[in-house]
């Protein structure tokens, strides 16, 4: 009765995560890639993604630590919003658009190629001290957000700068 209960209980939350994981990838996908496609042909496939993606999910899940992986990754995108969202609400803003999108995908590539690796900073670095070693390598990826978006932000910056004005000089 309590296994019948539990199941019941996960059936409604993953059978809606898994609608909208099918009309998201249907619709922003697809849809982006055949923009002739009418909505009944993208509900149409939505149908036929559900199944797909129950089975995707079940070799995920079963194959040992791919989920931990998957939510890692998944988490620490959200955290290499935070640089960005945090200078954003500074009065003298000089990180520009281009500057946080490319201190994002760094920060995003370095925890993706680490977590599916397998590495770790004792492995990168097995001379460094023991304190360094233990380090998560969430704090390393930020720092290398920062580091990539202050760069690109003051490289476009400049150009930005002397674009506007060559553009009141033409005014």
């Amino acid at each position: 009765m309590i296994g019948a209960a539990g199941v019941l209980t996960a059936l409604v939350p993953g059978s809606m995560l898994l609608m909208s994981a099918a009309t998201l990838l249907a619709k922003n996908v697809y849809g982006v890639f055949v923009p002739s496609a009418t909505d009944k042909q993208i509900v149409s496939l939505a149908k036929y993604l559900v199944p797909v993606i129950a089975l995707v999910s079940l070799c995920f899940t079963f194959k040992s630590g791919t989920i931990v992986a998957l939510l890692l990754m998944g988490s620490s995108l959200v955290t290499q919003l935070f640089p960005a969202m945090i200078f954003s609400l500074m009065r003298n803003n000089f990180v520009t658009k281009q500057g946080a999108f490319a201190g994002i995908i760094m920060g995003e590539a370095t925890v993706a190629y680490i977590t599916l690796s397998k590495t770790t900073i004792a492995t990168l670095f097995p001379l460094f001290p023991q304190w360094v070693k233990d380090i998560n390598v969430g704090i390393i990826a930020l720092t290398i957000n920062v580091i990539v978006m202050t760069v690109v932000s003051m490289v476009t910056k400049n150009y930005s700068v002397s674009k506007k004005k060559t553009e009141q000089v033409a005014s």
